[in-house]
């Protein structure tokens, strides 16, 4: 029996939702995948729009996920810039990994 169009999206959507907290936040989203999976899918698969939701989730914040992955202030710039699409020019990364501690 084949996929529907709406159970291969949620598929994209929750393989998407994972990888891209995975690779900001922690390991695993445990139980926060299903949550993930709906915010994922309620903006479309748009990534930057979905990364300034979990950005803003109070999980992303969480101890947990603070004690995680551990980034310099220049990895989380690059980070940021290509996961939002931006360019380098677009932000002074200097002065921003300066502010966070850490000298160019």
């Amino acid at each position: 029996m084949p996929c529907s169009s709406a159970s291969r999206r949620t598929v994209v959507a929750r393989h998407l939702a994972k990888k891209l907290w995975q690779f900001f936040a922690a390991d695993e989203p445990g139980a926060l995948l299903a949550t993930l999976t709906a915010e994922m899918e309620a903006v479309d698969l748009h990534t930057v729009e979905f990364l300034r939701r979990m950005f803003a989730m109070p999980e992303f914040y969480s101890d947990q996920v603070k004690q995680g992955h551990v980034r310099s202030p220049i990895e989380w710039g690059c980070l940021l810039i290509r996961a939002l699409g931006l360019q380098a020019s677009d932000i002074d990364l200097d002065d921003a990994c300066g502010r966070m501690g850490q000298m160019l």
